[in-house]
């Protein structure tokens, strides 16, 4: 299975009677896990920090969905074959 998708324009991808399963492969495709899977580690050991830095923790858990989020784009590029559409 491949990460990125390519979706022909003669399909659709909202409602009627297509099957369900491959929507949701396709969907699924979107979601890095590499990114998720960073992030859910670093956010771990960040509220794993000692109580008495309570206060840096909501700056701490921006930091970090902000440079998953800058993380994103640059993975699909690095994953993407050339001609295919990112």
């Amino acid at each position: 299975m491949g990460r990125l998708v390519d979706v022909p324009p003669s399909v659709k991808l909202t409602g009627g009677g297509g099957d369900s399963n491959e929507y949701l492969e396709r969907v699924a495709k979107y979601i890095p896990g590499e990114i998720l899977a960073g992030y859910l580690t670093i956010n771990g050991i960040i509220q794993s920090v000692d109580a008495t830095k309570e206060a840096a923790l909501p700056y701490a858990a921006w930091a970090v969905f902000v440079l998953c989020l800058i993380l994103t784009p640059i993975y699909f590029n690095a994953m993407g074959l050339p001609g295919q559409p990112k």
